[in-house]
């Protein structure tokens, strides 16, 4: 689906009022478990809920302390900032 499909998916337009209200029904998933129950990519929750400034700061995170906003990546069952996460990644693809 594009963003644009997700822009009118009535789906969306429920989580957004959700948001809107404060009773935001996403808290604690990660932006593909919101992506799978909106019936698109991670990638597009994340370019057009970026854009609407609807996704929350997340912080500060227990791994590292930062409040890195939009920038949520869930790693074994915990929310960790981009720079965290981009640095598991590379220490993974060094040791594999």
């Amino acid at each position: 689906m594009t963003i644009a499909g997700v822009l009118h998916d009535s789906t969306y337009a429920l989580a957004r009022r959700e948001y809107q209200a404060g009773q935001l029904a996403w808290e604690g998933m990660c932006l593909s478990d919101i992506a799978d129950r909106l019936g698109c990519s991670a990638k597009a929750v994340r370019q057009h809920l970026d854009n609407m400034d609807m996704i929350p700061d997340r912080g500060p995170y227990p791994q590292c302390g930062t409040a890195a906003g939009y920038s949520m990546h869930r790693r074994q069952g915990t929310l960790v900032c981009r720079a965290c996460n981009d640095a598991a990644n590379q220490q993974k693809r060094r040791t594999a």
